[in-house]
Protein backbone atom coordinates (compact mmCIF):
# COMPACT_ATOMS: atom_id res chain seq x y z
CA UNK A 1 0.00 0.00 0.00
CA UNK A 2 1.37 3.37 -1.01
CA UNK A 3 1.46 6.36 1.30
CA UNK A 4 1.04 9.94 0.11
CA UNK A 5 2.01 13.06 2.05
CA UNK A 6 -0.33 16.03 1.93
CA UNK A 7 0.58 19.35 3.50
CA UNK A 8 -2.17 21.45 5.04
CA UNK A 9 -1.58 25.19 5.13
CA UNK A 10 -3.48 27.93 6.93
CA UNK A 11 -3.99 31.22 5.10
CA UNK A 12 -4.55 33.72 7.90
CA UNK A 13 -5.59 36.50 5.54
CA UNK A 14 -8.21 34.46 3.66
CA UNK A 15 -9.08 32.40 6.76
CA UNK A 16 -8.97 29.09 4.88
CA UNK A 17 -7.03 25.85 4.95
CA UNK A 18 -5.47 24.72 1.67
CA UNK A 19 -3.48 21.70 0.51
CA UNK A 20 -0.39 20.90 -1.47
CA UNK A 21 1.39 17.63 -2.20
CA UNK A 22 4.60 16.65 -3.95
CA UNK A 23 3.30 13.07 -4.05
CA UNK A 24 0.04 13.94 -5.84
CA UNK A 25 0.64 16.77 -8.32
CA UNK A 26 -2.39 19.01 -8.75
CA UNK A 27 -3.86 18.32 -5.33
CA UNK A 28 -5.03 21.80 -4.37
CA UNK A 29 -8.23 22.26 -2.42
CA UNK A 30 -9.31 24.76 0.20
CA UNK A 31 -11.96 24.93 2.90
CA UNK A 32 -12.95 26.97 5.92
CA UNK A 33 -12.12 24.29 8.48
CA UNK A 34 -9.57 21.53 8.77
CA UNK A 35 -12.07 18.65 8.74
CA UNK A 36 -13.62 19.89 5.51
CA UNK A 37 -10.26 20.38 3.77
CA UNK A 38 -9.24 16.82 4.74
CA UNK A 39 -12.54 15.47 3.35
CA UNK A 40 -12.14 17.43 0.10
CA UNK A 41 -8.48 16.39 -0.22
CA UNK A 42 -9.43 12.71 0.10
CA UNK A 43 -12.00 13.04 -2.68
CA UNK A 44 -9.66 15.00 -4.95
CA UNK A 45 -6.71 12.68 -4.28
CA UNK A 46 -8.67 9.59 -5.27
CA UNK A 47 -9.69 11.26 -8.55
CA UNK A 48 -6.17 12.46 -9.31
CA UNK A 49 -4.59 9.08 -8.59
CA UNK A 50 -7.25 7.37 -10.74
CA UNK A 51 -6.58 9.83 -13.59
CA UNK A 52 -2.91 8.84 -13.37
CA UNK A 53 -3.97 5.64 -15.13
CA UNK A 54 -2.53 3.31 -12.54
CA UNK A 55 -4.53 1.63 -9.84
CA UNK A 56 -2.83 2.79 -6.70
CA UNK A 57 -4.29 2.24 -3.30
CA UNK A 58 -2.85 4.03 -0.36
CA UNK A 59 -3.29 6.28 2.57
CA UNK A 60 -2.92 10.01 2.93
CA UNK A 61 -0.66 11.42 5.63
CA UNK A 62 -1.80 14.92 6.51
CA UNK A 63 0.96 17.18 7.82
CA UNK A 64 0.41 20.69 9.02
CA UNK A 65 1.95 23.49 10.95
CA UNK A 66 0.04 26.53 12.04
CA UNK A 67 1.79 29.59 13.36
CA UNK A 68 0.27 32.22 15.61
CA UNK A 69 1.58 35.57 16.68
CA UNK A 70 2.02 36.14 20.36
CA UNK A 71 1.35 39.65 21.56
CA UNK A 72 3.06 40.71 24.77
CA UNK A 73 1.62 43.55 26.78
Amino acid sequence: MDSYNVQLHWDDEAKVWWTSSEDIPGLLVEADDIDEVVKEACLAASLLVEMDGVEKRGKLNFLYQREAKVIYE
